[in-house]
């Protein structure tokens, strides 16, 4: 089990919530340290969130190893899972994987392709990714930066 692992939940996440995400986290060999996020206010907001800071080596080998061939539906089940709970119609539900060496933020949607989840791991593994907040451009089939939007 590793420890490097930060879990940050939305305020509105109640204590059985909270536990069955880190319970699952444990299933896949992290001991999430876990702090509750303020409320904040603005334009900004999001309506739900999870962000998991991650050090990119323990996320990949975790994905590719224990998560197995169905690495990328494991991932992209989770997050449905945990989006699925408050659903509010409004965009924005978001889970957010962060690299912890580099601070560079992939905001995962409870709609994405397994081809978001490939490349997001591949540009993890390959450590191809700087600081910033990506979302997925479903026109062009890529991570995009807020920078390039």
């Amino acid at each position: 089990m590793t420890d490097d692992v930060e879990l940050f939940v939305s305020s509105r996440l109640r204590p059985d919530e909270v536990a069955g995400i880190r319970a699952e986290l444990r299933d896949w060999g992290w001991e999430p340290q876990v702090l509750r996020m303020p409320a904040r206010r603005g334009a900004a907001e999001f309506t739900w969130l999870l962000l998991l800071t991650v050090p990119a080596e323990i996320f990949v080998k975790t994905v590719l190893e224990q998560l197995g061939k169905q690495a990328y539906e494991s991932l992209r089940g989770f997050v449905q899972r945990h989006l699925g709970r408050e659903a509010t119609g409004d965009g924005k539900q978001v889970v957010v994987i962060e690299e912890a060496g580099t601070g560079a933020q992939f905001g995962l949607t409870a709609d994405l392709p397994l081809a978001a989840y490939q490349q997001m791991v591949e540009a993890l593994a390959t450590g191809a990714v700087e600081d910033g907040f990506r979302t997925f451009d479903r026109k062009r089939g890529r991570w995009t930066a807020d920078s390039e939007t």
